[in-house]
Order: C-alpha cells, then structure tokens, then sequence
C-alpha cells in the first residue's frame, strides 16, 4: 500500500533534513554506535554484499540492475 497523498522522495531536501533529524536523535539516545564489522565482497559483482545474499546456494543467480546518474555541481556538493 502507498501513502499516494503524502509520498516520500529519496531526493527531496525536506526529506533529507528529517532523515538527518531522526538519525541525531537515535544517536543522542544512544542507538547509534560504531564498532568494527566485515563487509562481504563480491568480486564478480564488484559490490557489498547483504549478509542474507551469502546463504543462497552456489549456483544462485541474482538479478541486478546498474543505472548511471549524471554527477552535476559536483563540486557544490
């Protein structure tokens, strides 16, 4: 189901600024922290790997999409 009168856009600016807003608060009560953790390599894919992708079967295929997005005002950024 789709909240169709008030949609979420991973770009939008206002968006972001609540995003960073709940993360501030999570780490001001603690719930975010850093410790060291293994990052699963795929060397064929050339990506991070979720740790539920390293239980499929060995000869698992998955599907993947890779879409190039212009980089404009890099350096505003």
């Amino acid at each position: 189901m789709g909240d169709w009168e008030n949609p979420y856009r991973t770009l939008d600016k206002e968006y972001e600024v609540r995003q960073l807003q709940v993360f501030h608060n999570m780490m001001k009560k603690g719930y975010i922290y850093r410790q060291n953790k293994p990052v699963h390599w795929s060397p064929s894919s050339r990506t991070a790997l979720a740790e539920a992708e390293l239980e499929y079967r060995d000869d698992h295929q998955s599907k993947s999409v890779y879409v190039k997005l212009p980089v404009i005002n890099s350096s505003k950024h």
